[in-house]
């Protein structure tokens, strides 16, 4: 029986049960474990890129914070862009599925005087910032990158990825202990820096020291070659099936009959090759996508079965700088609109003539999901703001929805609390001097009440007297 530091091998124990299949059985567990090695040590260079990748972003962060501007700006929210998959059950049955990032959205003003709105590209996993949060921006010299500056925006991608990346190595590290154990292969020497200064190995007492321990000992690791061998080859094997299957799908993607269709106007064969998801990704000679095309064409079904595809990027772009979610606006197609920013299509940039017919209209489902993909309710349509509108219009569900996202109003505080049909708001600005004489937009507080159906309100706050909330 042979035995080893760490205790009876594997080969040993199978050998004893039936010294007939010695030679084959301690062969094949041999080979069997020298697979999994090979394994565990492909897997740890993931590891290793994965603290590597950290290491670098942290540094790339660092350099870009030290020569950056610091300005102060205003957090918007989060867009959420959604990665749409398909998942098959135990009967491989299909069921739709998806994976959201959340980007920051923010705004700041340049040393010109300019309001920039931002959408970040790096998602916050934690989403730790809230509407309406002051937040610091760190602006590049030149001005062609702005970046949040709190230490969770800035560091925290690049620390789970370190984090990360030192689960996998120490993982791997006892993965391989274990295989080693049942090989009747030695223990490695763990204290690096013994190693070095020729002192017997001590007891590892810090962090560094672990992760150098780590990776000698996933680097001495010993592989036989035949185990090397198999793993290789299963693993070429692997790797071109994977490699041809994105060859076809890339050139399915783009596939340029889609966009020929569209430009020949030929909307029956556009839906079917967009129904299979043939050319969804081809683009023109001037760069615009079969998207931005069935947008143009105003040829919403076409559009509908593009965007229905996986990983379609729905936030794209004509010729002239116009987005997706603009052509939706402009053919007056609202469902349209809705879908965009669901696959990730930015609101910020939306005609605001829009806004204002939604808030005359009163739709408030919709006039939600715009101001939560980062519309920007500090400018201003025709001399007025959007909070002005929805105040003018009497609609207080809207006046609520743009205080919650921080807008802009310039209406008297008397004026906007009619328009809320909020009693003990409108009482408490009526006690001031000036709020009987304020006039807003031509109209006395009087004439005001009139127009929204507020007059039971406006006289029993004058009597003082609380009306009945469901009699007004």
């Amino acid at each position: 029986m042979t035995y080893t530091p760490s205790g009876i091998s594997m080969p040993t124990i199978v050998s004893q049960l039936n010294p007939a299949l010695k030679p084959s059985c301690e062969g094949v567990t041999m080979t069997v474990l020298s697979f999994i090695k090979g394994i565990l040590l492909v897997i740890s260079l993931f590891g290793i890129f994965l603290l590597a990748a950290g290491v670098w972003e942290v540094w790339t962060v660092y350099t870009f914070s030290c020569h950056a501007q610091k300005v102060e700006g205003t957090f918007k929210g989060y867009h959420t862009v959604y990665y749409e998959t398909t998942t098959t059950d135990a009967f491989d049955n299909p069921s739709p599925s998806h994976a959201a990032e959340s980007l920051p959205m923010y705004t700041y003003t340049d040393a010109h005087g300019c309001v920039c709105d931002v959408t970040g590209k790096d998602g916050h996993f934690f989403e730790h910032l809230k509407f309406g949060d002051k937040v610091k921006v760190l602006v590049a010299p030149d001005g062609s990158e702005a970046r949040l500056g709190d230490f969770e925006s800035l560091y925290g991608n690049a620390i789970l990825q370190f984090v990360f990346g030192l689960c996998f190595l120490i993982l791997i590290k006892y993965g391989i202990r274990v295989a080693d154990r049942y090989m009747g292969l030695p223990a490695q020497t763990v204290d690096v820096a013994s190693a070095y200064i020729g002192a017997p190995p001590q007891p590892v007492d810090s962090p560094f020291a672990h992760i150098l321990s780590c990776l000698q000992e996933i680097g001495q690791s010993r592989l036989e070659i035949s185990g090397l061998a198999i793993y290789l080859g299963g693993f070429l094997l692997i790797g071109s099936a994977m490699a041809a299957f994105t060859i076809h799908i890339t050139i399915k993607r783009q596939d340029p009959a889609l966009i020929n269709a569209l430009q020949q106007q030929h909307y029956a064969a556009a839906l079917a090759l967009a129904t299979q998801g043939r050319g969804v990704e081809a683009k023109t000679a001037e760069g615009e996508t079969a998207l931005i095309l069935a947008l143009k064409d105003n040829q919403p079904d076409v559009a509908r079965a593009i965007l229905n595809c996986r990983f379609v990027n729905a936030n794209v772009y004509t010729a002239d700088t116009r987005s997706s979610a603009q052509l939706a606006a402009a053919n007056g197609d609202l469902q349209m609109l809705l879908l965009l920013l669901h696959k990730g299509s930015p609101a910020f940039d939306l005609d605001p003539g829009l806004i204002h017919a939604l808030i005359v209209k009163g739709d408030a489902a919709s006039l939600k999901l715009i101001f939560d993909y980062g519309f920007n309710l500090h400018q201003e349509y025709h001399q007025m703001s959007f909070g002005d509108y929805a105040v003018i219009e009497g609609q207080a569900e809207i006046v609520r929805l743009i205080q919650s996202h921080n807008g802009l109003f310039h209406a008297p505080a008397a004026f906007i609390a009619l328009a809320l049909n909020d009693p003990a708001v409108l009482q408490a600005t009526l006690k001031g001097s000036t709020a009987a004489a304020s006039r807003f937009c031509g109209y006395s507080l009087e004439q005001f009440a009139q127009k929204i159906g507020r007059q039971a309100l406006l006289a029993a706050m004058r009597g003082n007297k609380q009306p009945h909330p469901r009699g007004l």
